[in-house]
C-alpha cells in the first residue's frame, strides 16, 4: 500500500472517530468511538495529531451533550475528512493531497 493510501485511510477513519469524541489511544477502550486500536508500529496520522484534535476529544465532540462548535469547526479546518474519504478524490485532488 502506498503511504498516502495509508494516511487518507487514517485520516478518515480517526477524523471520524475525533468528531464523535474518540480517542484511539484511549488504554481502557471506554473513550474510543469506532476506532478500536492503532497499529503501534505505525505514526498516527495528522486527523489525530493537529492540535486542534486534543480540543475536540476533551470536549466530547459532536457527541457531548454541548458540542464544542468552535473546536470542532477548527479542526474541521486543518483536517479534511471529505477529501480523506473520497473515491473517486475530489476534483481539487491536488488540494486534497496537498492537505494530508
Amino acid at each position: 500500500m502506498s503511504g498516502q493510501y495509508e494516511e487518507l485511510v487514517g485520516n478518515a477513519i480517526l477524523g471520524i472517530d475525533t468528531i464523535w469524541g474518540g480517542d484511539v489511544m484511549c488504554a481502557s477502550g471506554t473513550g474510543r468511538f469506532i476506532a478500536d486500536s492503532w497499529f503501534s508500529d505505525q505514526p498516527l496520522p495528522r486527523a489525530y495529531t493537529v492540535a486542534q484534535a486534543a480540543r475536540v476529544r476533551e470536549s466530547g465532540g459532536v457527541s457531548a451533550k454541548a458540542p464544542d462548535v468552535a473546536a470542532i469547526d477548527a479542526y474541521l479546518a486543518q483536517v479534511d475528512i471529505p477529501c480523506a474519504i473520497a473515491k473517486p478524490p475530489l476534483p481539487d485532488s491536488a488540494a486534497c493531497a496537498a492537505s494530508i
